[in-house]
């Protein structure tokens, strides 16, 4: 299948956001895993698209890119302003990938 290059790249840079994720984490393998999941649902469910779906899942944690690697892979307890930016991550991803689209239709 040939993809329109504006869409082959969309998916390239998924792939490489979602492979700098996991290696900022150290969990390599995550994202795909959630990926493959997802698609997995969403074709028993019936659901549009499951291929589509389990790529967009494999973003599902892009906002941990904005939280230092010392408190994302802190091993004990942590403090109130660390929970905060980890709590923050879902809008930081959601806000990176605003910027992303914004700066592909230009």
């Amino acid at each position: 299948m040939r993809l329109r290059p504006g869409l082959r790249r969309a998916k390239e840079l998924s792939r490489e956001l979602s492979q700098a994720v996991e290696r900022h984490e150290g969990n390599l393998g995550h994202h795909r895993r959630v990926g493959f999941l997802v698609a997995t649902v969403a074709e028993a469910l019936d659901l549009p698209d499951p291929a589509l779906l389990g790529e967009a899942a494999e973003l599902h944690d892009l906002g941990k890119l904005a939280i230092p690697a010392n408190v994302l892979c802190k091993p004990g307890p942590l403090s109130a302003a660390e929970r905060k930016l980890i709590d923050a991550h879902p809008r930081a991803g959601y806000d990176r990938l605003m910027q992303l689209a914004l700066a592909t239709r230009s």
